[in-house]
């Protein structure tokens, strides 16, 4: 595959998935510019127990997601798209297997929207634009 198309899919991957959470209705901990495009940051939204919600992901759709460490712990969820599993169907598999597991818990999303938000920086975005910025950052 080569690092330059590597980091690209990690990128159109990240921004993906990105868009998708927030038009969930959930938010991202860390601001834009400091994110990584490997391991993202949610914010657990008031009302969640963070261990139920894990474990239903696991058990109902076999998705592990981790939980935050230290003064973290149960305000945040690390999601990882590394490797292998960057990529746009494990994006499309997580936004609806999260909104279900917080509907369980009463809590409302978007899941229209989180998908179409998806879509649209999936098909908006392109490989091209990613592996320019990709690039960018290499050379940077």
């Amino acid at each position: 595959e080569g690092l330059p198309v590597r980091f690209a899919r990690h990128l159109k991957n990240h921004k993906a998935l990105v868009a998708g959470i927030e038009a969930l209705g959930l938010k991202m901990l860390v601001d834009p510019e400091f994110r990584l495009p490997t391991l993202n940051t949610v914010v657990i939204p008031d009302g969640v127990d963070d261990l139920k919600l894990r474990r239903y992901l696991l058990e109902k759709f076999k998705l592990d997601i981790g939980g935050g460490f230290g003064r973290l712990a149960g305000k945040v969820w690390r999601v990882g798209l590394m490797g292998y599993s960057s990529s746009a169907d494990n994006v499309m598999f997580f936004i609806p297997a999260i909104s279900r597991a917080l509907a369980v818990q009463g809590i409302k999303t978007d899941l229209s929207a989180g998908l179409d938000a998806v879509l649209t920086e999936l098909d908006g975005n392109g490989i091209d634009a990613a592996a320019a910025e990709a690039k960018k950052i290499a050379t940077a």
